[in-house]
């Protein structure tokens, strides 16, 4: 079930990575214009199936929403996406609320960089299971010396 963010949410850091456990989930009300807006303005996309009375939500969308499930829950930043892993499960439609939820199952450092991993199941309106992704970001970069 979707949840307000905290109102003090902790920083992200590697003592504290919730690996194993929920995220607190979120609730994302997408319309119609911002689903069409988000399609024209970042990718240049304005024809069906995106677009009209039926408009879909395009994948691209979908694969954003993990970063703002893991801002939901903590402070941190800036990051940088590293992979995903999409599966798409249903057809995903503008003009409902989405719930976007997921579980840390991973956290490693690489080269001084640290990386998180989760898992993230999107529900529609009326709980069907819309997409599964596995998100890597690195939250925390590597310390740069400076001149």
């Amino acid at each position: 079930e979707a949840q307000p963010p905290p109102p003090d949410a902790p920083r992200l850091t590697p003592a504290n990575v919730p690996i194993g456990r929920d995220l607190r989930a979120r609730s994302v009300s997408v319309s119609r214009a911002e689903s069409e807006a988000f399609c024209l303005d970042k990718l240049a996309e304005g024809d069906p199936p995106f677009s009209g009375p039926r408009a879909r939500l395009h994948p691209a969308w979908l694969a954003s929403q993990p970063i703002f499930l893991l801002h939901h829950s903590f402070r941190y930043g800036p990051a940088i996406h590293t992979a995903s892993r999409i599966q798409q499960l249903a057809p995903a439609f503008a003009d409902q609320t989405i719930t976007v939820a997921g579980r840390c199952v991973d956290a490693f450092e690489r080269n001084g960089n640290h990386y998180i991993v989760n898992d993230v199941l999107m529900l529609d309106s009326v709980r069907t299971p819309i997409a599964h992704i596995r998100h890597t970001a690195i939250y925390q970069m590597k310390e740069r010396a400076t001149k």
